[in-house]
């Protein structure tokens, strides 16, 4: 999976950030993102890790809201415009699953659609909770485990549907896997396959808990306003689809002392 990720946002990183930068990127500007630092809370003088940084753009906003910031990436393209982007945090290159830090070094962890491309969860799962200080928080944003094993279809291909209307078609929920998405840019110019890994509600919550982490807080996040003046051409379709279906999950884990049995 890391090197699938790497190859992914080596060919990308270029265009993905101008792409952010632009507020296009509806799922990323007025979903997830808005949603996850909403979840943070007050993160003035608080230690914290933006775990798969990507270009830095959140651990940018973080640092404005007086938080003191550190990130790290697998990706060296990604890494490198972060550290033109946002000057003055401390980027590291790394993985998930053998962070760099001392153990209780944080105060909270974030970590945006990244945990999708982790192959051994329990492995980063175990470094987060590591690098966290008692009663840290981890913030964790992953796709909707429904959503990553479903895609849309025309009801006009199904027997029993009407007004040809378009539904989303499930293939096998409870078979976790790796699924691939094909991703392109708006022009349709640029062309990479996306791999991630598809993990049931249940994996994800006892993966959390056996880990160390409470579950405190849980958001499915709905768009914020400001989507209309974005200027992508999908804008009032992706708001409706984005209102009907959860596509993302965010979870607020708290750190809390291990059992010894």
């Amino acid at each position: 999976m890391e090197k699938r990720t790497k190859r992914l946002y080596r060919k990308v990183a270029t265009y993905y950030h101008a792409f952010r930068l632009e507020g296009k990127a509806a799922n990323n500007e007025f979903l997830v993102t808005p949603a996850t630092i909403k979840l943070l809370g007050n993160v003035r003088g608080k230690r914290v890790l933006d775990l798969g940084c990507g270009t830095g753009i959140i651990s940018l906003k973080l640092r404005k809201k007086g938080a003191k910031v550190s990130g790290i990436d697998l990706s060296p393209e990604m890494l490198k415009i972060a550290k033109t982007y946002a000057k003055n945090i401390d980027f590291k290159l790394g993985s998930a699953e053998r962070l760099p830090y001392d153990s209780e070094k944080f105060d909270i962890v974030v970590s945006v659609l990244v945990f999708d491309y982790v192959k051994n969860l329990g492995k980063a799962l175990n470094e987060v909770w590591r690098v966290l200080k008692l009663n840290g928080y981890f913030i964790v944003a992953v796709r909707n485990p429904v959503t990553t094993v479903s895609h849309s279809i025309k009801s006009k291909k199904i027997k029993f549907a009407l007004k040809n209307k378009t539904v989303r078609e499930f293939d096998r929920y409870f078979v976790e896997r790796i699924v691939s998405h094909n991703w392109w840019s708006r022009d349709s110019k640029l062309h990479a396959v996306e791999y991630d890994i598809h993990r049931t509600y249940e994996t994800l919550i006892k993966s959390y808990i056996r880990s160390g982490f409470a579950i405190t807080d849980y958001v499915d996040p709905k768009p914020i306003k400001g989507y209309k003046g974005s200027g992508f051409e999908d804008a009032k379709w992706w708001y409706r689809f984005a209102n009907d279906l959860p596509s993302f999950c965010i979870f607020k884990l708290k750190k809390c002392l291990r059992s010894s049995s």
